[in-house]
């Protein structure tokens, strides 16, 4: 007599194989989650960069056409692009050279999405040539979290942007 062996067939999963399915997935759920955090803040300060790159470039804009007071006045002979990291805002000012006002705000800017300013400071340009004040290379840094942004002035008026590193000394 033969002796059947009766193979118990298993259907389904074990509780370890389920548990350890699931643990893989949270893991990769982790890294997908601060991957996509970590995009979003890059691309909140790509657009604010990109905005304060516009912003200086519409100054630049009004240095060369002369649409200000320039026209009535020749001491507003500056456009001025000022930035401040206590409110993060921007403005484009017409001004004297001594620094006076000679307007209201041209344009004004505030950075969203909690992207700052890491300092204040400003650019101005000569009317009518467009040419900046700055001498060497002038950096305005913005920051979210634990990245940063630099937007980088030359003194022949290129501007470039740049993400987590410093200006290069050629644009």
């Amino acid at each position: 007599m033969k002796t059947q062996i009766l193979k118990k067939t298993r259907k389904g999963f074990t509780l370890i194989e389920v548990v350890a399915v699931m643990g893989i997935i949270t893991v990769m759920m982790m890294a997908t989650l601060v991957f996509m955090g970590q995009s979003r803040t890059d691309k909140e300060l790509d657009a604010a960069a990109n905005n304060v790159y516009a912003s200086i470039r519409e100054a630049q804009n009004y240095s060369l056409t002369g649409e200000s007071v320039y026209s009535i006045n020749s001491e507003c002979n500056r456009i001025k692009f000022s930035y401040q990291n206590s409110d993060n805002s921007t403005m484009i000012q017409n001004t004297k050279e001594s620094g006076e006002a000679c307007t209201d705000a041209l344009s004004e800017y505030t950075l969203e999405n909690l992207v700052v300013f890491s300092n204040s400071g400003s650019i101005s340009f000569v009317i009518p040539s467009g040419k900046s004040d700055v001498s060497g290379i002038y950096s305005i840094t913005l920051s979210k979290k634990n990245r940063f942004y630099n937007v980088c002035v030359y003194p022949g008026g290129v501007i470039s942007t740049i993400s987590n590193a410093a200006c290069p000394v050629n644009p």
